[in-house]
């Protein structure tokens, strides 16, 4: 049980610290940057985010121990993946409609749930051979490196809005996507991973 415990944690704080996926791989940017313009949300969809990568990891990487799919090629298993999206999915939404949920959760569930973080997770912990509790570190890790991707951004757009000295012709997404590609080489020379073009 201490061995589980200590991969699941190990595979977060990897993940969330120093393998960041979402800086080094771009993984949700464009969602990440409208949430950072307008964090009234970022609690409930970073919930989303997180409930939806865990589980759709979880499922993924134990399916994947089945040997009949295990053999199956990297098609295969993107179509087995996006199957387990859309069941859990379609799933939430029963339970959100059960629930009451306003129409802004809703569209809110369906934005995070077709996250590319979402997306990508599971076939992450596919390539890499990913145990179980290394699955799970790595579904929550990246949870929560997303949402600290956005807080900095948020962060970010703050100072670039109040700073006077940016030249005009990169006010605005210009100055904003200058500033996301120095967090992502940031965390890039963090994760010691080299750059390919």
């Amino acid at each position: 049980m201490k061995t589980y415990i200590f991969d699941l944690l190990t595979a977060a704080l990897f993940t969330g610290l120093f393998q960041n996926v979402i800086f080094t791989g771009g993984f949700g940017a464009t969602e990440s940057i409208r949430m950072a313009a307008k964090p009234n949300n970022l609690f409930k969809s970073a919930i989303f985010v997180t409930y939806f990568s865990v589980s759709v990891a979880v499922i993924c990487r134990c399916i994947d121990f089945i040997p009949a799919v295990r053999n199956t090629g990297t098609i295969v298993h993107a179509l087995i993946f996006a199957f387990v999206l859309f069941c859990v999915y379609m799933l939430t939404l029963e339970f959100s409609l059960l629930i009451r949920c306003t129409p802004v959760t809703k569209r809110r569930l369906s934005v995070c749930a077709l996250n590319s973080l979402v997306l990508s997770l599971p076939y992450i912990s596919y390539k890499s051979a990913f145990t179980l509790p290394e699955t799970l570190g790595a579904a929550i890790g990246a949870s929560t490196a997303y949402v600290l991707a956005i807080w900095l951004l948020h962060a970010g757009m703050q100072r670039l809005h109040e700073n006077e000295s940016i030249p005009e012709v990169f006010k605005g997404n210009g100055a904003l996507f200058m500033y996301t590609a120095i967090l992502s080489l940031a965390f890039t020379g963090i994760s010691g991973k080299a750059i390919s073009l």
